[in-house]
C-alpha cells in the first residue's frame, strides 16, 4: 500500500510529462491524415509529441501496441519512448512495451529472425559489426596480394557501406585502380559473407526490403500489422531505410515522420536530406506541422542559430523562438593562435567553476575535429580541471571484450571465420602462423569453412602430430560449449546466460591469462572482463528468453545503434566532443572553438555547395546545445600538419547581429573586451565588465 508521500512523490514525477501541449504540437497529436511530417527545431519537444501522438492513438482509435511500429535511431532512444509511454498509459489497459520501438536494425532484425527461413538464412545467423566487416575486408585484400598501404581496407568497407545504403553496386572497371578493385572486393565481400552465415549492418535492411519484395505473402502480413509507422530523426534516414519504409507503407496505414531539415548533418554516413525535404509530395495527403517554440535554451542563442541557417533553411516559416527569456549575450573571442584559444577557455571555465558556482558537468567543449582537443586538454590538465572526452575507445570496442565477443560468436555460429581466427590462438596455445596457414589452406582447397577444416586436421599431412592435438583439444573445448549453449536456448539445462559466459572466460583461459599477467594494464582488462560479465547478468534479468544469440543480437546492436556517445552522469568533468557527437545533447554552458574559414567551416567543404550547406546546418547544431550561455572562439593562426596556418573569421560569427554578442579579445595572456578591461586568466578573475 502506498503512502501519501510515495503518492505525491510519483505525481511530482510524472507531472513533467502532463504538462500542456502548445498549439503546435498538439496539432500534430491530434492530426487524423494518413501522413504528418512533424518538423521539429532544436530543443522543441519532438519526443513528447511523438509519446503523446501514440497515446493518442491508443486512447481514441481501435489499435493495439503491437500494431504500432516506432522508429528510433538508438536503443536508449526506443526506451526513453516506452518509458514515457508506460507513465501515460499506467492507468490503461495497454501495454507500452507490446509497441514495436525499434531502430531501424532492430525491427528488421527480429522480422528476419522470425522470417529467416523465407529469407533464405539460416536460423543462427550472426552479425557482422564494423570492427568485423573491417577484417573480412583486410583479408580479402591479402588474398587478393592487394598492399593495404596504397589502397587502404578503410576505404573499401566505406565504398561498400555507402553503394549498400543507396542500394546499389560497384561498375566494372579495367586496370590496376580502386574502382576495380571495389568491384572485385565487393563481390567477394559478399560471398564471404554468406559462406559465414553472416550479415552486415547495412545487409539487416537490404535483406528484410528483398524479403518483402519476394514475399507478398510476409510483406502483406506485417503491412496489415503496422497500421502506425512513426519514425524519429527523419532527416538522417538513407534511401534503403526509405524504401523499407515504402515496403511497408499501404493505403490504409498511417504513417507519422519527425525530424529537423536544419539538423541534416550525416551525408558521410549515407543520410539522405532529400527524405524529409520531399516528404510532402511523396506520401499520401502529406501535411506539415512545425514546432518553432523552444524548451531549451535563451532567446539570444536561438536568434543567433536562426542567422546561422536563415539562407539555407527549407522551411522559411521555422524559426526558433523561447519564453526563457533574453539571456546572456553570445561572447565571441579572438586569439592569437590555438594554444591562446585553449587557455581562454581553461580560464574562463576556472572563472564560471570557481565565481559564478557553475559544476563542471554544466559545460561542454565542441570542435570541429578530435585533433583540435589537444590544446584544450593541456590547458584542463595544468589548473587541474577534470574533463571526458566523448567519443573515445567504447567499452564493447576494447580488444579483451572482442576476445570474448569472439569466442562466444563462434560457439553460436561456427561458420563464423573471422572471429575463430580472433581466438585461435589467443591466449597462446602453442598454434604457430604456419600451423594456421596450413589449415585455412586446407579449408581453401575443400571449400569448406575453416572451423568445418579443425574438424579435419588429422587429413592434412604437412600438419604435425602435435599441432594436431592442440587443435583436437581447442575444438573439443568449443564443442562442450557448443552443447551448453544449445541446452541453454532448449530450456534444458540449469546452466544460465550469465553462468556460460564466465565458463567461457574460465575454459578459454581469458581469465588466467589477465589474472598472471606482468603488465599492470592487464589488472584493468582483467576489470573489463568482470564488467562484461556483469552486462550479461543486467540483460539476462530483462531479457523474456535468455540464450546466447539473443545476448549476442543485443551486444552487436547495441555496437551499431548505441555507438553515439551519451552525456556523463559524472558531475565532476568538463565535456569534450566533436560537433557531430554533440547532438541530441544539452548543455548550460557550451564553448564553440575554431569559428575560422577552413576550420568551421571545413576546408575541405570549399569546393561544394552541398557540403558548406551541412556546414552551416553542423555549426547550427552546436549552437543550439547551449541553455543559457555561448561562447565562439577563434584563433587568427593554427597548426594544420606541422604548419602554421593564418586564417580569418567564419562567416557563422558574422551572420550573427552585432546585438547579440560581445567581441573579445584574449592574446599575451590577457582578456580584453572592447572597452579595454582584462583579467588575470592564470587566476580566473577578471575586472568587471
Amino acid at each position: 500500500m502506498l503512502n501519501a508521500y510515495k503518492i505525491n512523490a510519483i505525481i511530482k514525477y510524472m507531472s513533467k510529462d502532463f504538462s500542456p501541449l502548445n498549439s503546435e504540437q498538439k496539432a500534430a497529436v491530434e492530426y487524423e491524415g494518413k501522413s504528418l511530417l512533424v518538423l521539429a527545431g532544436a530543443g522543441s519537444g519532438k519526443t513528447r509529441v511523438i509519446t503523446y501522438r501514440i497515446a493518442h492513438i491508443l486512447r481514441h482509435k481501435n489499435i493495439e501496441p503491437w500494431q504500432i511500429l516506432a522508429i528510433t535511431f538508438t536503443n536508449k532512444a526506443a526506451s526513453e519512448l516506452k518509458r514515457r509511454l508506460y507513465k501515460i498509459l499506467f492507468n490503461t489497459k495497454k501495454d507500452a512495451n507490446a509497441i514495436w520501438a525499434h531502430t531501424f536494425h532492430a525491427a528488421c532484425l527480429r522480422i528476419l529472425r522470425k522470417e529467416h527461413d523465407k529469407a533464405g538464412l539460416a536460423s543462427n545467423f550472426v552479425i557482422y559489426d564494423t570492427s568485423d566487416s573491417l577484417q573480412l575486408i583486410k583479408n580479402i585484400l591479402r588474398d587478393l596480394a592487394v598492399d593495404d598501404k596504397r589502397f587502404r581496407p578503410n576505404s573499401f568497407l566505406s565504398e561498400i557501406s555507402s553503394l549498400k545504403s543507396e542500394m546499389s553496386e560497384p561498375e566494372e572497371a579495367e586496370g590496376y585502380c580502386f574502382e576495380k578493385l571495389l568491384y572485385d572486393v565487393f563481390k567477394m565481400y559478399n560471398n564471404r559473407l554468406r559462406m559465414a552465415n553472416a550479415l552486415d549492418f547495412d545487409d539487416i535492411i537490404l535483406r528484410t526490403i528483398d524479403l518483402f519484395n519476394n514475399s507478398g505473402e510476409v510483406a502483406n502480413k506485417y503491412r496489415q500489422q503496422f497500421k502506425y509507422i512513426f519514425v524519429d530523426e527523419y532527416q538522417d534516414t538513407n534511401i534503403a531505410q526509405y524504401m523499407l519504409l515504402k515496403s511497408l507503407y499501404s493505403p490504409e496505414n498511417y504513417i507519422t515522420v519527425v525530424g529537423d531539415t536544419d539538423q541534416s548533418i550525416y551525408s558521410f554516413r549515407g543520410a539522405d536530406i532529400r527524405n524529409i525535404q520531399e516528404f510532402e509530395a511523396d506520401w499520401t495527403d502529406a501535411k506539415t506541422v512545425i514546432l518553432n517554440q523552444n524548451y531549451r535554451s535563451t532567446n539570444t542563442i536561438l536568434q543567433a542559430a536562426n542567422s546561422i541557417i536563415k539562407d539555407i533553411s527549407s522551411h522559411n516559416k521555422k524559426k526558433l523562438w523561447s519564453d526563457l527569456g533574453v539571456g546572456e549575450k553570445i561572447v565571441i573571442c579572438k586569439t592569437d593562435n590555438d594554444e591562446a584559444e585553449a587557455e581562454f577557455i581553461a580560464s574562463e571555465i576556472e572563472r564560471l567553476v570557481n565565481i559564478e558556482g557553475y559544476k563542471p558537468k554544466d559545460i561542454a567543449c565542441f570542435y570541429r575535429a578530435n585533433a583540435m582537443s589537444r590544446p584544450i586538454e593541456q590547458a584542463l590538465l595544468e589548473r587541474a580541471i577534470p574533463y571526458k572526452i566523448l567519443g573515445g575507445t567504447r567499452f564493447y570496442d576494447r580488444k579483451e571484450i572482442r576476445d570474448i565477443m569472439a569466442y562466444l560468436k563462434v560457439v553460436n555460429n561456427p561458420a563464423d571465420d573471422i572471429s575463430l581466427f580472433r581466438i585461435i590462438n589467443f591466449p597462446a596455445r602453442g598454434l604457430g602462423k604456419t600451423s594456421v596457414e596450413k589449415v585455412a589452406q586446407f579449408a581453401k582447397l575443400n571449400n569448406i569453412s575453416f572451423f568445418d577444416a579443425l574438424n579435419r586436421a588429422e587429413e592434412i599431412t604437412d600438419l604435425g602430430s602435435a599441432a594436431k592435438r592442440k587443435f583436437q583439444d581447442f575444438m573439443q573445448m568449443l564443442r562442450f560449449a557448443k552443447i551448453t549453449a544449445d541446452d541453454i536456448s532448449n530450456s534444458k539445462t540449469a546452466t544460465d546466460i550469465v553462468s556460460f559466459v564466465n565458463d567461457v572466460v574460465e575454459k578459454s583461459g581469458i581469465r588466467q591469462y589477465f589474472e598472471f599477467s606482468t603488465d599492470p594494464q592487464d589488472q584493468v582488462r582483467l576489470e573489463n572482463v568482470e564488467a562484461f560479465v556483469n552486462v550479461a547478468k543486467s540483460w539476462k534479468d530483462d531479457a523474456p528468453v535468455p540464450t546466447l544469440a539473443k545476448f549476442l543480437e543485443m551486444l552487436a546492436l547495441m555496437s551499431d545503434t548505441d555507438a553515439l556517445p551519451v552525456a556523463s552522469k559524472d558531475s565532476g568533468f568538463v565535456t569534450l566532443m566533436t560537433l557531430h557527437s554533440a547532438k541530441g545533447l544539452e548543455y548550460p554552458i557550451v564553448f564553440f572553438m575554431g569559428l575560422e574559414n577552413g576550420t568551421t567551416p571545413s576546408r575541405l567543404s570549399m569546393d561544394s555547395l552541398e557540403e558548406l550547406n551541412e556546414e552551416r546546418r553542423l555549426a547550427y547544431v552546436g549552437v543550439t546545445r547551449a541553455k543559457e550561455r555561448l561562447y565562439l572562439t577563434w584563433a587568427t593562426s593554427r597548426l594544420v600538419w606541422g604548419q602554421v596556418t593564418h586564417l580569418t573569421i567564419s562567416p557563422y560569427i558574422n551572420d550573427i547581429d552585432s546585438d547579440l554578442k560581445i567581441n573579445r579579445v584574449f592574446e599575451n595572456n590577457k582578456y580584453t573586451n572592447n572597452n579595454n578591461n582584462s583579467f588575470k586568466s592564470k587566476y580566473g578573475f577578471y575586472n568587471k565588465y
